[in-house]
């Protein structure tokens, strides 16, 4: 069984690898990828994205890993707009998911607390609070 990467792999890897290593900060980095489509490549064309696949994703991740980045791609490309791309409603994926793609938007989980059983209605304990990417530290 061969596991060498396919060129579309090798490609999207390497231009994300350049990418994090050029950038300084994460805002820069998560800029940049998001320009050069890194981030939607693997969410499908009607949606901005190249139409690629999860071991693509996985390769834009593997290089995140050794760049030691903070970038969200994770939590916002791979598991929120990737389940939206494949879930949502037409509406959800032109509101959620083709935005995260171009990196306008940082999707993430939401979850509750043990004594929240209503998620419109949370615990006086939980507050969303609008933080910028800047504020992330190291």
């Amino acid at each position: 069984m061969d596991f060498s990467l396919s060129e579309a792999q090798a490609e999207l890897a390497g231009l994300a690898g350049k990418i994090l290593a050029e950038r300084d900060t994460p805002q820069r980095q998560w800029a940049d990828l998001a320009a050069a489509g890194v981030l939607a490549a693997g969410l499908p064309e009607p949606l901005g994205g190249a139409g690629l696949g999860f071991l693509e994703q996985c390769c834009v991740l593997a290089e995140i890993g050794r760049a030691v980045s903070l970038v969200p791609y994770l939590p916002s490309v791979v598991l929120g707009a990737g389940a939206i791309a494949s879930f949502g409603s037409p509406d959800q994926q032109r509101r959620w998911a083709a935005p995260a793609g171009d990196g306008s938007v940082v999707l993430t989980a939401a979850l509750s607390e043990e004594d929240g059983g209503d998620p419109a209605a949370p615990s006086a304990r939980s507050r969303a609070r609008r933080r910028p990417l800047a504020a992330v530290r190291r």
